[in-house]
């Protein structure tokens, strides 16, 4: 396929893009990606469906089919980034920063056309899971999301681990939106970077559902679970700081810190609640730590079709 290598790399360089942030985006190996674009390589006809959505064409224009690339992107939507948040408020503030920050832009064009709902009104999510109360808390996110959809945007992003109990069943419901799934996405970037044993630092809703231990099951991740006084001291960070506009107790982190090396010998952890995210904003931490929000970030702006800032 010839005429799709020689596209493929047109549309990259004009955009100035590199081919690590493309393949990232995709999902592939830089390597597989190179050979698509050298002609080494034939990619099957999913991967030539992704190619098309990120790059805003049509895979008959990469196929060499026609030749109208600005009809193939004018029939395509303007990529438009929906942020559902609030979950809680000053996350959902960091959150945007670090799209801000991610994107590798010099211009005000060239960020991300984005709309933000802070829905502060949002039943807390762990209250709501665990006390039996799920299905409102539901409704509301699907609410929230159609918001967004109504405003245009293609992609949605949830800067809130907990709520991603309902994901699957909200890109279901809201398939105008491609939901990017911060759970799974950040257990990827687990094990592709070789961690085996990891620890979760999330709030009691998002341990008592297991969304994160099915994911880390499925890529042959252990997660041995924190005993209940370090997950108290986790949920008091969470709940009692930084909720409350506090910069979270460094000695609290400590014992969970080390409880995770030597109690359970955890290679790496995942902040998996935003409000701890929040934390590592104001206190930073070692690379031992695995922020998702961050890796939402780069997922979400890689959906958009925007080039990844690399340094």
């Amino acid at each position: 396929m010839k005429i799709l290598a020689q596209r493929l790399k047109t549309i990259r360089r004009q955009r100035k893009i590199r081919q690590e942030v493309v393949a990232e985006a995709l999902g592939l190996a830089v390597t597989t990606y190179r050979r698509y674009e050298g002609d080494q390589r034939e990619p099957m006809a999913p991967t030539i469906a992704a190619m098309a959505d990120y790059f805003q064409v049509s895979a008959d224009y990469l196929l060499g089919r026609t030749d109208r690339m600005e009809g193939a992107m004018a029939e395509k939507k303007e990529a438009r980034l929906g942020i559902l948040g609030g979950m809680g408020p000053q996350a959902t503030q960091i959150f945007y920063q670090r799209i801000l920050d991610m994107t590798d832009a010099a211009t005000d064009q060239a960020h991300v056309p984005t709309l933000i709902f802070s829905d502060t009104k949002m039943p807390d999510r762990t209250t709501a899971i665990l006390g039996g109360d799920a299905e409102a808390c539901y409704q509301r996110l699907r609410f929230g999301a159609g918001l967004l959809a109504e405003g245009g945007c293609t992609v949605l992003a949830i800067p809130c681990n907990t709520s991603h109990y309902f994901a699957d069943r909200l890109q279901g419901d809201v398939p105008e939106l491609k939901l990017v799934h911060m759970v799974r996405e950040t257990v990827g970037v687990l094990a592709k970077s070789g961690r085996k044993r990891v620890g979760i630092l999330a709030t009691d809703g998002t341990v008592g559902t297991g969304i994160y231990q099915k994911e880390c099951e499925a890529a042959g991740l252990e997660c041995p679970p924190l005993p209940k006084s370090v997950q108290a001291l986790v949920m008091s960070i969470i709940y009692d700081e930084i909720k409350r506009g506090e910069k979270g107790s460094r000695e609290k982190f400590a014992e969970i810190d080390r409880c995770l090396r030597t109690k359970l010998n955890c290679d790496g952890a995942v902040l998996g609640c935003t409000e701890l995210s929040v934390y590592r904003a104001w206190h930073g931490l070692p690379e031992y730590y695995l922020d998702a929000m961050d890796v939402l970030a780069q997922r979400a702006i890689s959906a958009c079709g925007y080039p990844l800032r690399l340094v």
